[in-house]
């Protein structure tokens, strides 16, 4: 049957049907859903609304992701009818040489050498994001049911909020989903009991994830400057402190930064080969990157910025057609498309959360700009925000310690400049990948700016996998420079390496055995372990524990978590009345302090004796304080 809508060439009249059969089956299948749903999900929030009632998640959800299938279901539809147009030729030229055994031999080796530094780092306590959303989306939580938790009643966490909850605006969907699904099943492999807390199934998707990333950059540019490249840049990364705390942490920026790889791995083979599985990878990595992490939106779209300008040199200076910009475009909207229907309903709960966060309002000055590159660059902030702890992890601490680490700095700073000219040398899309770093930081910077909000220093993270891989041009540019041969050559250069990655290799090392927020050892300190594994001992049951702006519940049911006065004045009188010890574990004493100004005092007068200090990483908030009454 001849359609003349669609081409006539076999090959290209095949491509276009498959197409349209995909397309055009997915929008009525979405079609179908909207239709059945149309007289419910639409109007679920403004139901609520008029009957005066707060709008639960489960009608907030429904609403936005039937707006979002209505919309998919008209790109899907216009795409499939429209596909004998845009699906152009069948592109079958393979420019990439595959990569040696021995490549991937020492790759693996490295992969290894990143996991052995990461490996410790999995166990050490949830802090903060982390522990809230383990309780909210991977595990679940005990019922408040009285002061002292003599009742306590499990609650567990809702596959339903796995997905969508985002009061808090910090869920990352697919990290969410897989740490739930690592979590229950290191919980039925073992039969833990309920509220019981093991972090490194939780983190397992995050480890894994950024040893993903390292093979994806590596693999990246070996295609770009040779293996030396690609081992430099897996190198580079696997001793990065950035990167060896975001790919041990229970959030979703190790899954941004596998995005992100992805993303530069498919564009450059996207443009280099033309085929239309390389452009949809680069459509679906746009779309995890997003999903994972969505204050990455500037990386995106900075990156697509650069990916459009140097389409439009290639056409110019080849005089060839509109085909990628075609492609381009469609995998954008099917991008949009899985965007929509997983991410919308996150949307109105994220903008609701950042009405009122005080931590996101501040002034970029100086400072702020040097943390951003201590960060960047070595792996730790430049300046010291927490100049009292003994375990702080600061570039201006490390220098002042050790001078001759000034030789490290400039080395680094050397590989990393020479290899960013390398790249903007070349005649591809690997020299737009530094300008799309740096252009994503000033789009998130300039924009923060304009809403007057203070942009944290670990959104920024997704300038890292362009840096690795500057590293990585940069070994082989100062190789090729080196003018003796043979073994002197090599010792040199593995001179040059040990300098460049001895300040990153020193910060990672630092991280090695330190939470950002140690929220567990308080527990252990009163308790003698966590929940459950105390409960037989009459010894650790006798000892009240409350908690003042810290998530040490979490490790502990019977903690209270103080919430007024009057509570802590209760508190206070049991232990008295009962004569049991009465702990108090306090963070964020700042914040505290302006949560309980007359509790904050009594603690740190000698009503009260400080039993241990728990150091964070970073910032003073992160520390935790062990108070027990006299």
């Amino acid at each position: 049957m001849n359609f003349p809508c669609l081409p006539s060439a076999p090959g290209e009249r095949r491509l276009a049907l498959r197409w349209m059969i995909a397309l055009g089956s997915l929008a009525l299948v979405l079609l179908l859903v909207v239709l059945a749903t149309r007289n419910s999900w639409p109007g679920a929030m403004e139901a609520a609304v008029k009957a005066g009632k707060k709008v639960p998640l489960d009608r907030l959800v429904k609403t936005w992701v039937w707006r979002g299938l209505l919309v998919d279901c008209v790109i899907l539809f216009g795409l499939a009818a429209t596909a004998g147009w845009w699906s152009g030729s069948v592109k079958t030229r393979i420019l990439a040489v595959p990569a040696r055994r021995t490549f991937w031999i020492i790759a693996a080796g490295i992969l290894l050498l990143a996991a052995g530094l990461r490996a410790p780092r999995l166990g050490l306590s949830f802090y903060n994001d982390e522990a809230h959303n383990f309780v909210r989306m991977t595990s679940g939580g005990f019922k408040e049911d009285s002061t002292d938790r003599a009742s306590i009643k499990w609650r567990p966490a809702t596959w339903f909020e796995t997905l969508w909850q985002n009061s808090a605006g910090n869920n990352s969907q697919p990290h969410s989903l897989l740490t739930r699904l690592s979590f229950q099943t290191w919980k039925s492999i073992t039969s833990a009991t309920d509220g019981e807390v093991r972090e490194w199934p939780v983190r397992l998707p995050s480890f894994l994830a950024g040893l993903g990333c390292l093979a994806v950059l590596g693999a990246l540019m070996r295609s770009i400057g040779g293996e030396m490249a690609g081992w430099g840049t897996m190198l580079a990364g696997a001793v990065h402190g950035w990167h060896v705390r975001f790919s041990t942490e229970a959030r979703g920026y190790s899954l941004m930064a596998l995005g992100i790889a992805l993303m530069m791995w498919f564009s450059r083979r996207a443009v280099m080969h033309g085929r239309w599985r390389d452009w949809m990878g680069y459509g679906l990595s746009n779309f995890l990157a997003l999903w994972a992490f969505p204050g990455c939106l500037y990386w995106v779209l900075a990156m697509n910025g650069v990916l459009v300008v140097h389409l439009g040199w290639q056409a110019w200076k080849n005089k060839s057609g509109v085909e990628p910009f075609v492609r381009l475009s469609v995998v954008g909207l099917i991008a949009i498309v899985l965007a929509l229907g997983l991410m919308l309903p996150l949307i109105p709960q994220l903008l609701e959360a950042l009405k009122n966060v005080p931590g996101l309002r501040g002034e970029m000055k100086s400072a702020w700009w040097q943390d951003v590159g201590g960060y960047a660059v070595f792996g730790a902030r430049w300046q010291d925000a927490d100049a009292a702890s003994p375990i702080s992890v600061a570039m201006v601490r490390i220098l002042a310690g050790s001078p001759l680490a000034w030789v490290g700095v400039v080395t680094t700073l050397v590989i990393l400049i020479v290899g960013s000219l390398k790249l903007w040398s070349r005649d591809d899309l690997s020299r737009w990948f530094m300008i799309a770093a740096v252009g994503a930081l000033i789009l998130g910077w300039a924009d923060m700016v304009r809403q007057t909000r203070y942009l944290n220093h670990w959104y920024l993270f997704y300038m890292l996998p362009a840096l690795l891989c500057a590293f990585g041009q940069g070994v082989v540019a100062l190789q090729d420079r080196f003018t003796f041969k043979g073994p002197l050559k090599v010792a040199a250069l593995m001179m040059f390496l040990i300098a460049g990655l001895g300040m990153t290799t020193r910060v990672a090392w630092g991280y090695r055995d330190r939470p950002k927020g140690d929220e567990r050892s308080g527990v252990v300190k009163v308790r003698g372990a966590i929940y459950p594994h105390y409960e037989a001992n009459p010894d650790a049951l006798k000892p009240l524990l409350a908690a003042i702006w810290s998530n040490a519940p979490i490790y502990d049911p019977r903690a209270v978590l103080i919430k007024s006065a009057d509570e802590f004045e209760s508190l206070k009188s049991k232990a008295q009345t009962e004569k049991r010890p009465l702990f108090v574990i306090m963070g964020h004493r700042e914040s505290a302090l302006g949560s309980f100004p007359t509790i904050v005092p009594q603690l740190e007068s000698p009503a009260f004796e400080e039993v241990a200090v728990y150091r964070g990483l970073d910032e003073a908030q992160y520390t935790q304080r062990l108070f027990r009454m006299k």
